[in-house]
């Protein structure tokens, strides 16, 4: 190339022809110069998408559109100033993130040292692939669920194969011994690595396997692998790109043939490409990616060789074409020429049919304080609002989401909810943005559901049985991923379950609580000779076995002298064993693996450390508090009426401990139903130096907005982040905090006003990855009025769509595909455009793979009903609960304020007091 060309800055010519096989090195060059500013553009539109989304018909169902908007009709969208900050920064953040893709992890790759990739790099590239595509939000939970050292293993092993692989180019010349004319590109395809990578790791198929290969090739020339993007796929492989005389070149207009033997367009209606993205498509692209590079590398240039990345990045802008200045800077203004059909913006191509999966999208961190949430919390919106579905017939508790951050674990929340004004009592999971995910009301109340280990498995555990407001008198169970129950664990000695713990161990084994009324002598506290106590024991029982191996009972080691719970004010005085007095009232347990217990006594105020010979090694709090603190100020022996006080193995945020220092974690009610001592609840952290005998604490993590949950709650660390997790028992919200305190995420499942209430509750609230593969079908719902067909699959976490597929009559065994549609939260809405035929949804993963089908339903003969009418009797209810909820609010506010008031008279008794004497 001569030198006056190369000043010339790639001018490509007027006459530009984008076909692979026609396109030169000039205007390659010249689309490659573009593709920062497109990706800014491409990025930009997205987020005003989502944030003008978010922001209008809050509370309406939304309708799924087919057609996609062009780019002119959205160039000018109504930002206030904050939502411009909020896109802005959203163009930033990935900005930061395709730089890291193409040059900040490959750099780290080339190293000698590091030829892997970390999980936390993984992830941010599937994030990367998932913002710069269609946004699948399946893949990315099932990539976390990967193994730091799997991943590491992986990638180490995809690497070293790629560099094992001859290349094209030195296979040829092995044989001939002379540089060969032309050599087969497909002749070094990395079908081993692409092995290491796909078959150890979740979530990572055929697409994300080559993006992590392409980011450790991208280096090297000789082995560089191509990334799967759909928009190089379009370009290379089908030909799509824009043309002279139609939307589409010409060639884009021919179809493929799908799994189904069906003919098929290249483009779904919903803007993704009809691929099936297996090793064969895979493979015809690494071929035309190579075929591309050799022809263009045969032109010198002074901007060095067309790598893959190049070649992806230049499809990118032509996909974009429009938003990426090319045909302004060159001047090439012809009404013929139009862009590839860009597929959908983001609002179309995820559609939502409920208010809450639409109101919560995005937050970046940032409170969300709405007239809605205002009027939620107040309660005028109900003592427990819930979001109904049209094809699963319980309705969920609505959140409300105060606060929401993508620092925050992507993973689920677990609660037992119940109360006066819950109709059905069960263990339920949300995601991470509030969406329903499973509930169950046939095991009626249960207590402490969360997920738990046992030999290599998770299992969904919890308590069920009686609650008579002091203990609980049922059994444990556990459920597999099938939510199938698997494991029944009873206490020994006829006695019955309480409600306050399950907490399983790594050696196989359940610890469980039990309150037994026994005859007591309460004479030391006034009460009667012939008194009763409800003694509290726990168990360590063998799971497989059903054997007892350790049983701790209170009343040997703790004196009835040393409660906080006055006797007048519980039970005891008769001489009868339905009087009990509650003088301990265990509510929690935990074990370490050197044998010592962690026992929590509410009455007490206290956290004891268990030998394994059941001596009493250590107290912390209450009478007998064994420990000094360390700083001024702050005293460890401040938590009252406590719960859930747990061990803390292994990293605790970034809360520095010696290796001899014990952490433990402890929600601090600070009050009872009877006793208000501090004004607001709060998880604590705090270091136990048996060695020196002080207690330090590291962390508070108060209530956000300063409410009381004057009764259970508990505190959890979460393993993968160093986050704290607190769930707010009687007060029905959960709140996930950074190490340092930060308020991260704050969601109210029922209104404030009404935390004393405590009418919604649970127990306990944890956070968890968990993988529910039901055995049950998906259900659907038929709106044949509307033309609508609801869908949904109870418990499913893997589904990330419904492929909607139809037969003519009921004696086809076979079904065409027509629709994909992108799961939208607990329940997806579908507008169907035709009627005649059977049809049935199909549930498929991320990859494809199908998991379940509905069953078979007709639209002709469909009872139809109309969702208004529905809506206005919901409307028409929640009007006539506006004045109880009020006169609630009042009664609410007047029992939050009883202590000031209380002793505000108490002051002026004393002040008239002084005036006698």
């Amino acid at each position: 190339m001569n030198e006056e060309r190369e000043d010339q800055k790639h001018q490509p010519n007027t006459s530009t022809d984008f076909h692979p096989g026609h396109i030169t090195q000039d205007t390659f060059q010249a689309l490659l110069a573009c593709y920062p500013a497109t990706l800014d553009a491409v990025t930009r539109r997205k987020a005003t998408d989502r944030v003008l989304r978010a922001s209008s018909t809050r509370g309406k169902r939304a309708k799924r559109s087919r057609q996609v908007s062009p780019p002119s009709q959205v160039e000018n969208p109504a930002l206030d100033e904050e939502q411009k900050k909020q896109v802005e920064a959203e163009v930033g953040a990935f900005r930061e993130l395709d730089a890291l893709r193409y040059e900040g992890l490959p750099g780290v790759v080339v190293v000698a040292e590091k030829r892997c990739l970390e999980k936390e790099e993984v992830v941010k590239l599937v994030e990367w692939k998932l913002k710069h595509g269609i946004f699948r939000p399946a893949l990315l939970g099932m990539v976390k669920s990967n193994q730091a050292k799997a991943v590491q293993k992986a990638t180490s092993d995809a690497f070293t194969a790629v560099n094992t692989t001859r290349s094209a180019k030195d296979e040829a010349e092995a044989e001939t011994g002379d540089k060969p004319e032309t050599t087969d590109p497909t002749a070094s395809f990395p079908k081993s690595s692409l092995d290491a990578l796909m078959k150890p790791l979740r979530g990572v198929g055929i697409a994300t396997a080559s993006l992590l290969l392409s980011v450790g090739t991208i280096r090297d020339p000789e082995h560089e692998a191509p990334f799967y993007s759909d928009h190089t796929y379009l370009w290379l492989c089908m030909k799509e790109f824009p043309g002279r005389g139609t939307r589409l070149s010409q060639e884009s207009e021919k179809t493929e043939v799908n799994k189904l033997g069906k003919k098929a367009g290249k483009l779904k209606p919903n803007g993704e490409i009809n691929v099936k993205y297996d090793v064969s498509e895979y493979r015809s692209l690494w071929a035309a990616v190579n075929e591309l590079r050799a022809r263009l590398n045969e032109t010198e240039s002074s901007l060095g060789k067309v790598s893959c990345a190049d070649i992806e990045k230049v499809a990118f802008v032509l996909r974009y074409i429009d938003v990426s200045g090319y045909l302004e800077q060159y001047d090439i203004v012809d009404d013929d020429l139009q862009p590839a059909d860009e597929g959908p913006h983001e609002a179309e191509a995820n559609p939502g049919i409920k208010r809450e999966g639409l109101d919560k999208e995005e937050k970046g961190g940032r409170n969300t304080l709405t007239w809605h949430s205002l009027l939620y919390d107040t309660g005028l919106l109900g003592a427990h609002p819930r979001t109904k579905y049209e094809s699963f017939d319980l309705a969920s508790p609505e959140p409300n989401i105060l606060k929401w951050d993508p620092r925050c674990e992507d993973k689920y929340v677990f609660f037992s909810p119940r109360g006066h004004f819950y109709p059905h009592p069960g263990p339920l999971i949300f995601d991470n943005k509030g969406n329903l995910v499973w509930m169950e009301s046939r095991f009626g109340m249960v207590m402490d559901f969360r997920v738990q280990r046992y030999r290599g498995e998770d299992y969904l555990t919890f308590w069920t049985g009686e609650d008579d407001g002091t203990r609980g008198l049922g059994r444990y169970y556990m459920l597999d991923k099938t939510y199938t129950l698997t494991h029944t664990i009873t206490p020994t000695n006829n006695l019955r379950g309480d409600v306050h713990e399950f907490q399983l161990t790594s050696t196989g084994t359940a610890l469980i609580t039990i309150y037994e009324i026994i005859p007591y002598d309460l004479t030391p506290i006034n009460g009667s000779q012939n008194g009763w106590i409800y003694d509290c024991l726990f168990q360590e029982i063998d799971i497989e076995t059903g054997s007892l191996l350790f049983q701790w009972r209170a009343s040997d080691h703790y004196n009835i002298t040393e409660t906080y719970f006055p006797l007048e004010e519980g039970k005891g005085m008769a001489n009868s064993s339905e009087s009990a007095y509650d003088y301990f009232h265990i509510n929690s347990v935990d074990k370490l693996e050197d044998g010592r217990y962690l026992v929590s006594s509410r009455y007490m105020h206290t956290v004891t450390c268990v030998g394994g010979d059941g001596e009493v090694l250590w107290v912390l709090g209450g009478k007998r508090n064994m420990f000094r603190n360390l700083e001024e100020g702050l005293d460890v022996r401040g938590f009252k009426w406590q719960h859930n006080a747990k061990w803390v193995t292994g990293s605790s945020g970034d809360v520095d401990v010696d290796v001899d220092v014990d952490v433990i974690t402890v929600f601090d009610n600070g009050a009872n139903d009877h006793v208000m001592d501090e004004d607001h609840s709060r998880g604590l952290v705090i270091a136990v130096d048996v060695g020196n005998w002080t207690a330090t604490l590291k962390r508070v993590y108060d209530a956000p907005g300063g409410f009381s949950a004057h009764s259970q709650g508990n505190v959890q660390v979460l393993e993968e982040s160093g986050n704290v997790f607190v769930g707010w028992g009687k007060a029905a919200a959960y709140t996930e905090f950074s190490a340092g305190g930060e308020v991260l995420c704050d969601t109210h499942w029922g209104p404030q006003m009404f935390f004393p209430l405590g009418w919604v509750k649970s127990y306990r609230t944890y956070k968890a990855g968990w993988v529910g593969r039901p055995v049950m079908p998906p259900d659907v719902a038929v709106d044949g009025g509307l033309r609508t067909v609801f869908v949904s699959w109870n418990g499913a976490t893997d589904v990330a769509g419904w492929v909607l597929q139809r037969v003519w009559n009921s004696t086809e065994d076979e079904f065409e595909t027509v629709d994909y549609v992108p799961k939208t939260g607990f329940e997806t809405a579908i507008e169907m455009d035709e009627r005649a035929g059977s049809w049935r949804l199909v549930a498929v993963d991320f990859t494809g793979e199908e998991l379940g089908y509905t069953e078979v339903f007709s639209l002709d003969h469909s009872d139809s009903w109309i969702l208004s009418s529905a809506l206005a009797g919901d409307d028409g209810l929640l009007y006539m609960l506006i004045p109880p909820c009020m006169v609630g609010a009042a009664l609410a506010a007047l029992w939050q304020t009883r202590k000031r008031i209380a002793m505000g008279l108490r002051y002026l008794a004393s002040l008239r007091a002084r005036q006698f004497y």
